[in-house]
């Protein structure tokens, strides 16, 4: 069986199948559609012009994602939660959850590096180390060799059929070999990634740079992928004068204490 998305959801997915009458779908699309609701309203409380115009361009992404229950919808709310609790000096809560979310879905993952790419070494161990527990206990519920499976998936994904709205399928559109087309989600994915570190000194674009990753550097973005793109707000929302504590630590510059968001 492909499993398109970590076989982490396939073990959560397990407790909502055996609900009767198709509950478990029913209570899984409406979680997914508050945490968008949620994330969206977080924003348009701190910064309601720039979110609600934002939420106008993105409109036909929005509604698949409020309808079609995609995990998309809650990455973008831990998106959200995550600068806030890196912002307020959270470093272990954001890293579980960010270690929770890369565990139910791959593009989470580039987060993962802008911690480390930021020095937060605190929230980097915490992801990494929530997602090598989670790991386990997927391998447990189903298979030891489950992940194996997946990595072929993914890798057949990059060399596969382009999403609907990736760069890929607007690549081969645009006339290019379906061969060429399918380089440039890893072409915007590793350039995006040096752009990160190059941006370190500048959490809060070096952050919307790696949110805007997942959508970019994904060979498989569909309808409701672009939503994604919301989280690239969260570091200017309305707080922009607010400061994101500089980990503290040998690596860090002596005397710096916090640096603009």
């Amino acid at each position: 069986m492909a499993l398109f998305s970590p076989p982490l959801m396939a073990v959560v997915a397990r407790p909502l199948a055996v609900l009767p009458d198709g509950l478990g779908m029913s209570v899984w699309l409406v979680a997914m559609a508050a945490c968008a609701v949620t994330a969206m309203a977080m924003l348009l409380l701190r910064s309601p012009a720039t979110t609600g115009i934002a939420m106008a361009v993105l409109a036909p992404s929005i509604v698949p994602t409020l309808i079609v229950g995609n995990v998309d919808a809650l990455v973008l709310l831990s998106i959200v939660v995550t600068w806030w609790l890196l912002r307020d000096g959270h470093d272990r809560g954001a890293g579980l959850l960010i270690g929770l979310v890369a565990s139910l879905k791959l593009t989470p993952v580039v987060l993962i590096w802008w911690m480390l790419a930021t020095r937060r070494w605190r929230a980097a161990a915490f992801a990494l180390g929530a997602r090598a527990v989670l790991a386990v206990v997927a391998m447990l519920a189903s298979e030891p060799l489950v992940f194996v499976r997946f990595v072929e998936v993914t890798l057949q994904n990059f060399g596969g059929s382009a999403g609907y709205l990736s760069i890929a399928n607007f690549g081969e559109l645009l006339g290019l070999e379906p061969a060429v087309a399918a380089w440039l989600p890893r072409l915007v994915l590793v350039g995006g990634l040096v752009l990160v570190v190059a941006l370190r000194s500048r959490p809060a674009a070096a952050f919307a740079t790696a949110v805007s990753l997942m959508v970019l550097g994904s060979p498989v973005a569909a309808f409701h992928t672009p939503v994604l793109l919301l989280g690239m707000l969260a570091p200017f929302a309305a707080e922009h004068v607010r400061r994101i504590p500089r980990p503290t630590g040998l690596l860090a510059p002596a005397g710096s204490r916090a640096v603009s968001s």
